[in-house]
């Protein structure tokens, strides 16, 4: 799989490339080299028992470019085809409300801010069939003010459909008018307003309302319970300890550890974590969620 990827590759020799990541159960092989960038690649197999090859070719000098080429490879052949074949058009309506815009007479985004800001790039599943779109606008925080209230979230889902993709958006929830004040956005822990849990109980500091899908929520665990069993969404989250003994689990592996201790789920990796003490484990959770 290696030395296939490696002749897609023009100057390898050049640029020197070196493993970043191999998965080939999961078909996956990630490079990189003497420049400032990264290439993937993918296999798909699909029921005409063909494989649908998928390669990016990321390049970053500030903000990245991504070139998106697709192959189809069978017993005989592998045929490059046309990504407009494969994946369907990713647009700024894909990021951005433009139609409620439009509504409220907000000035269409220009071709120069389009060209500035608004690069996407495709992000190869390492796990799973769907490849992620992302908008380099919100990675680099560069989302002009007068479209924040418009925005729709950071990444598109492109769903694996046998030989294709079609699109899935991944809509956060809307963003309100909030008016920040010392108020609101100063928040103590009650427990007339905990919510039960079969494990314990829980209390949100932030919910999905106040800031467009970002939580803060601190879960409180009895000795020997789980507040679920491991399990992996499209959002990655973070937990910290604040007491207790935890037992974090990540894909198969597991790793105890005690208070002031911060453990990252990333996205689409089963993940969870356990009071393996004798005593309560009380930890925050962190995340954004998508919809």
């Amino acid at each position: 799989m290696i030395n296939n990827f490696l002749n897609y590759k023009e100057g390898a020799e050049k640029e020197r490339p070196y493993l970043i990541d191999y998965r080939p159960e999961n078909y996956y092989v990630a490079f990189s080299g003497a420049y400032e960038g990264y290439e993937t690649l993918k296999c798909w197999k699909v029921s005409n028992g063909s494989q649908l090859v998928g390669v990016t070719y990321t390049e970053c000098e500030g903000p990245c470019d991504t070139d998106l080429f697709f192959y189809i490879k069978t017993d005989k052949k592998t045929s490059k085809v046309p990504a407009s074949y494969v994946v369907p058009e990713i647009t700024i309506a894909d990021f951005f409300d433009t139609e409620q815009m439009k509504k409220d007479g907000v000035k269409p985004i220009s071709r120069e801010v389009f060209a500035r800001f608004f690069g996407f790039l495709f992000h190869l599943p390492i796990d799973g069939e769907n490849i992620k779109v992302e908008s380099q606008t919100h990675r680099f925080g560069k989302i002009p003010e007068e479209y924040q209230k418009y925005d729709l979230g950071s990444t598109i889902e492109l769903v694996w459909n046998d030989g294709t993709f079609t699109k899935q958006k991944k809509t956060p929830v809307a963003q309100k008018d909030v008016q920040f004040t010392i108020e609101n956005c100063v928040s103590e822990f009650s427990m007339d307003e905990t919510i039960k849990t079969k494990a314990g109980y829980q209390f949100w500091f932030v919910d999905k309302e106040f800031l467009a899908g970002r939580t803060m929520k601190m879960s409180v665990v009895a000795p020997g319970s789980q507040t679920h069993q491991p399990h992996k969404h499209s959002e990655d989250e973070f937990f910290y300890v604040l007491e207790g003994t935890a037992e974090f689990y990540l894909d198969g592996k597991t790793r105890v550890a005690g208070p002031n201790t911060s453990f990252y789920c990333p996205p689409n990796i089963e993940h969870g974590i356990k009071n393996v003490g004798d005593t309560e484990l009380k930890f925050l959770a962190l995340q954004k969620y998508e919809e």
